[in-house]
């Protein structure tokens, strides 16, 4: 009776569902098997694509050059409630 079990077929994840390489150990995108399963793409799950974040720093240079500073503060990123 053997007691090996059948190999998985490992598939090479794209790279650009990789956020970054530490010590040449990639590390992807959170949600990045859910978008390879469901054919989506690197956008649907990154934090921000680059129209986002050209409009975004378009936004926060109007904003930073017009307001009263005194009287407003900008806060960007995801502050959250901690």
């Amino acid at each position: 009776m053997s007691l090996l079990h059948p190999r998985k077929k490992i598939t090479e994840v794209p790279r650009k569902f990789i956020y970054e390489e530490i010590d040449g150990v990639p590390l992807y995108y959170r949600g990045y098997k859910e978008a390879i399963a469901h054919n989506l793409s690197v956008e649907d799950i990154m934090g921000s694509g680059e129209l986002q974040s050209t409009l975004i720093s378009v936004i926060l240079d109007f904003l930073y050059n017009n307001l009263d500073k005194k009287s407003y503060r900008i806060i960007t990123s995801e502050a959250g409630l901690h």
